[in-house]
């Protein structure tokens, strides 16, 4: 289900930046945040229309 793929892949991106910030690399948080708002924009704005 597109949507299960969904969950999986932005918890791994949770999990990636979270990750990142204990590790206090700023710049890796920095990217995977960003990675991971690309990544979700457009699925949501496909629930959304």
């Amino acid at each position: 289900m597109i949507e299960s793929a969904l969950i999986e892949s932005a918890a791994a991106q949770h999990d990636a930046i979270v990750a990142a910030i204990l590790a206090g690399d700023p710049e890796t948080a920095r990217r995977a945040v960003a990675e991971h708002l690309a990544g979700t924009a457009a699925p949501l704005r496909g629930f959304l229309s």
